[in-house]
């Protein structure tokens, strides 16, 4: 996010402290969090005093926020927004002002929680630009005669201090509102405050984020390093035949889990995540390394990997794996499934998921990859993307690479390295508006 640093010099630093709760005020940019992220929005209504008289006002708040962090990490809300809906009544003062146009800064009292503790921050200078004043029964398509204004701009950051559940829920909602003419030039009177405060009875939460404990808050918390995963995948004996193919995926696996996928060992219910689907579902040892690096179970497990009691098969089981989205191993049903689980979230009005599922390059033998292929394409799902892991162990290929096979059924398709962790992120993280995305992954050939 870029800010203005000479409207941040402007702005007073305040900091409001309540127990294990810090709320900074002060535009400061923060370290990147690697955290997933999620866009979050609240619909409330307000009471508004009027000159015309208390007006109930519709408020819709939205702000892009991670799905968790660490003790004491600044978190920073993003692309905010306050979009605020006056009805025909509230406006009918301006119309007597001979205004053609009203602009508004909206200020914003946030509560912060985590636990027992809560504090107020302030989502202050958020800006609407002028709009033009409705005549009756023109304006808002589902209220004619409303005007909707959107402030936007940047706000706080936000640090908690202990561990636990975190919420962010709007309060007290300060509009001031400013009309000109048609000529541009100020009304007489030029404006109006409004302190505006939410209706009793409803839900004001806008977001949760997962509070990490860490030993110390102020020091960085310990983050999974791709290097150990090679021990992780040595304490799973038993399985050695499926090795290649576990190794194969590893780097993709980590670029994906650590940098794209927006899912959290906290998250694994939550509707609003994305899929993972290990379709090449033999060999999953450095699947479940990953996990395990991920926090999605601990590490403990992996020594048991095979045996009778352990959760942690030579397929995995979606019942069984935390984390783990279906049961797979027998191969070319990744695919098909990941396109029925966008078709779902479709019919449910979850646009937002995105949907992973890593196939192996010998699946591309199997008719049901094709089926899917070929649908996935000319149906714009948009949300599916495919990890294609090239070993060369496929026994038919495909005239002109495995990419040119998407690409003629309307799929948007790169070929990376995959070993290549940078890469593996810029491929994975390529805009595809419309299409399906397809990354093969080239590593070396199966021995």
């Amino acid at each position: 996010m870029t800010v203005d640093a000479r409207a941040a010099a402007r702005r007073p630093i305040h900091w409001a402290v309540g127990g294990a709760l810090v709320v900074a005020t002060a535009l400061v940019p923060s370290a990147e969090s690697a955290a997933a992220e999620q866009k979050s929005e609240v619909s409330l209504r307000y009471t508004c005093p009027f000159p015309s008289g208390p007006e109930e006002v519709d408020v819709v708040v939205s702000a892009v926020l991670p799905t968790s962090a660490r003790t004491g990490e600044e978190i920073r809300p993003a692309e905010v927004a306050v979009e605020v809906t006056l009805p025909p009544t509230a406006l009918a003062r301006f119309a007597g002002l001979d205004a053609a146009t009203l602009s508004a800064v909206a200020r914003l009292t946030v509560r912060n929680t985590v636990g027992d503790t809560s504090a107020d921050a302030s989502w202050q200078d958020l800006t609407a630009p002028p709009a033009d004043l409705p005549t009756p029964g023109e304006g808002d398509s589902q209220d004619p005669g409303a005007l909707t204004l959107t402030a936007t701009g940047d706000v706080p950051t936000v640090a908690f201090g202990s561990p636990g559940r975190a919420t962010l829920a709007p309060g007290a909602l300060a509009l001031a509102l400013t009309s000109l003419t048609e000529s541009g030039e100020p009304t007489t009177p030029p404006g109006l405050d409004v302190a505006c405060t939410p209706a009793p009875g409803q839900e004001p939460e806008l977001a949760a984020i997962a509070i990490r404990g860490d030993q110390d808050p102020t020091a960085p918390a310990p983050s999974p390093d791709f290097r150990d995963l090679p021990r992780l995948i040595a304490l799973m004996t038993g399985a050695e035949k499926h090795a290649p193919a576990a190794h194969s995926t590893l780097d993709a696996l980590w670029v994906l889990y650590d940098r794209v996928l927006r899912v959290t060992p906290d998250s694994v219910d939550d509707p609003g995540r994305d899929r993972f689907l290990l379709s090449k579902g033999h060999g999953p040892m450095a699947y479940y390394a990953v996990l395990a690096a991920r926090g999605f179970f601990d590490k403990a497990l992996l020594p048991g990997f095979g045996s009778y009691d352990s959760p942690l098969g030579h397929h995995p089981d979606r019942l069984l794996v935390p984390g783990a989205e279906i049961g797979s191993g027998s191969l070319g049903h990744g695919l098909p499934l990941a396109v029925g689980t966008v078709l779902g979230l479709r019919a449910q009005g979850l646009t937002d998921p995105r949907v992973w599922v890593l196939i192996g390059d010998a699946e591309l033998d199997e008719g049901s990859n094709h089926e899917a292929i070929a649908h996935a394409g000319p149906a714009g799902l948009e949300q599916l993307h495919t990890l294609v892991i090239d070993n060369a162990s496929a026994t038919h290929g495909w005239p002109g690479g495995i990419a040119s096979r998407f690409a003629s059924a309307g799929w948007d398709a790169v070929t990376v390295d995959g070993r290549d962790h940078e890469a593996l992120h810029q491929a994975f993280t390529t805009s595809h508006p419309g299409k399906p995305l397809a990354v093969v992954a080239r590593v070396e050939p199966k021995n």
